[in-house]
């Protein structure tokens, strides 16, 4: 059973015949490392990845039931097996019980034996090693589901709020032109809101549909990304800027590039600078046989905390703006859904410059 990637054993045994022999029958077969005393035990395993540990039961200062507690409170991840030449059943139950032995194997051990029952070992430390990562994937998901839930249901009542005591006041308000004023907050407001809202469905449609590959034409997704914008600059008012050369084929997932450019447009509108006599956003898409390089420029009033711009809900702006943080989070992972790479540098008061990487899936 020689394997190219061997498995790394560490043999804990008082006996140095016993340590010469293990090590000539298996040297060909895995990566053995042999000790005669705990203490080089432990210090191995603090420079070394092990994936399995054999210890002996019967030693003269330490015994291989302690020794594996022991290593259980300090090193946990590799698999132990006892090794015995005792019919010793309650050295193998305390073993069992208080040092999570997987496997006790009896002396004169048989090679075949030991060949099956490490490779046994070395299946149960690599499903146990997904396991964790599955476990933390889980349990990260669970806290980024808790922020999110409290975040949204934050998020999402203010602007109710909002609009509730608005419309109070526009009922007893009799001047024409400040219940004009007061309609015009509520239309912010439900603006607000429904940014919000398309921001969440993205979030949910980006974490759940697949990857599609699609025939884009960039000229045509940009005429698209302007009517997505449209509404939002309709105050705001920005010259919006576009520029697309493309003499290649580009394939990707058309919806999740649009979401993500929709998006980031739309926080280069919401963040423009009105004290700039001329607030911009240029868009340049340049398509070559490998990928396409997308970049987006204001030169709205920046952004702060750059170090954290794709956390999940964390306020990026000196002016808040209506569910600060999740747009970024998703065009984040929408860019990285695609195999993309997606990079921003901003400074107050002077602008944003977003650039993006995306290959071209044409094989």
């Amino acid at each position: 059973m020689i394997q190219k990637n061997k498995i790394k054993i560490l043999y804990l045994d008082d006996d140095i015949e016993n340590l010469s022999s293990f090590k000539a029958n298996f040297r060909k077969d895995f990566d053995i490392h042999t000790v005669s005393n705990p203490r080089d035990a432990l210090a191995f395993l603090d420079d070394n990845l092990v994936h399995i540990v054999l210890s002996d039961q019967r030693m003269p200062d330490f015994s291989g039931v302690e020794f594996f507690e022991l290593l259980l409170l300090k090193y946990p991840d590799p698999v132990r097996i006892l090794v015995t030449g005792y019919a010793d059943i309650d050295a193998i139950i305390a073993a069992i019980n208080n040092g999570d032995v997987f496997k006790y194997i009896k002396k004169p051990w048989d090679r075949k034996e030991i060949l099956i029952e490490i490779q046994n070992a070395y299946e149960y430390y690599k499903a146990k090693l997904d396991g964790k990562i599955t476990l933390r994937k889980l349990n990260n998901k669970k806290q980024e589901l808790e922020k999110f839930i409290y975040s949204a249901s934050h998020d999402l009542r203010a602007p109710l709020v909002s609009i509730l005591g608005l419309l109070k006041i526009t009922k007893e308000e009799e001047n024409t032109e400040r219940r004009e004023s007061y309609f015009n907050m509520i239309e912010e407001s439900v603006k607000d809101m429904d940014y919000y809202i398309q921001n969440m469905i993205n979030f949910y449609q980006n974490q759940t549909a697949p990857v599609t590959r699609d025939r884009i034409d960039f000229t045509v997704l940009c005429n698209n990304l302007l009517q997505n914008v449209e509404q939002i600059n309709s105050q705001k008012q920005v010259v919006i800027d576009l520029q697309v050369n493309q003499e290649f084929a580009f394939f990707s997932d058309e919806k999740r590039i649009l979401s993500v450019l929709s998006n980031l447009m739309s926080n280069a509108i919401m963040y423009s600078d009105d004290k700039k006599d001329i607030k911009t956003a240029k868009l340049k898409i340049d398509v070559t046989k490998d990928e396409v390089l997308i970049s987006i420029v204001d030169n709205g009033i920046g952004m702060q905390n750059t170090k954290k711009l794709f956390d999940l809900f964390i306020e990026n702006s000196k002016k808040r703006g209506f569910g600060a943080g999740l747009g970024l989070y998703v065009s984040k992972e929408a860019v990285t859904k695609v195999k993309g790479s997606i990079n921003i540098e901003s400074i107050l008061e002077v602008g944003t410059t977003v650039k993006i990487k995306i290959p071209n899936d044409n094989e």
